[in-house]
C-alpha cells in the first residue's frame, strides 16, 4: 500500500506546479494547444495590422476540471500571474481574456512574457 500511494507522490514532485490558490481556492493553470487568441494588432506607431492568430495557451480551470466562471476573473488572473511569475523571470499573462470555446467560455492567455519584451509568449517549463 506504502508503494502505491509513493509513485503519485514522486511523479508529483517532477511536474510543474500548475495548482495556484485564490481568493476563491485553488485553480488550475493549463497548457493547451488547441485555445486559439485572436488579438488585435497594434504597431508602436499605433496603426493597426492584421495579427496572426496565436494557437495554443494557458487556460485556467478549476482542480476538477470545470470551467472557473466569468465572475471570477480577478481569481482567474491571481493564478495566471502566480503562474507566470514561477517561470523564472518576473513574467505576466500575455492577452489575458474571456474566450468563448464551443458550449463554454473559459479564462485564458497567450502564454507568459516578460514585461517590455516582445519575445515569443514561454508557456511554462518545456
Amino acid at each position: 500500500m506504502r508503494t502505491l500511494l509513493a509513485v503519485p507522490l514522486v511523479l508529483a514532485a517532477c511536474m510543474p506546479s500548475q495548482v495556484q490558490i485564490t481568493s476563491i481556492g485553488p485553480l488550475r493553470v493549463l497548457d493547451d494547444p488547441d485555445v486559439t487568441i485572436l488579438n488585435p494588432g497594434a504597431s508602436p506607431q499605433a496603426a493597426a495590422f492584421d495579427a496572426a492568430p496565436v494557437q495554443g495557451g494557458l487556460v485556467v480551470r478549476t482542480v476538477n476540471g470545470r470551467a472557473v466562471p466569468f465572475e471570477a476573473r480577478a481569481a482567474a488572473l491571481q493564478a495566471l500571474e502566480a503562474y507566470c511569475l514561477e517561470q523564472g523571470l518576473r513574467q505576466v499573462p500575455l492577452f489575458f481574456g474571456w474566450r468563448e470555446t464551443g458550449d463554454e467560455g473559459i479564462w485564458s492567455a497567450a502564454g507568459c512574457e516578460v514585461p517590455g519584451h516582445s519575445a515569443a509568449p514561454a508557456r511554462g517549463a518545456d
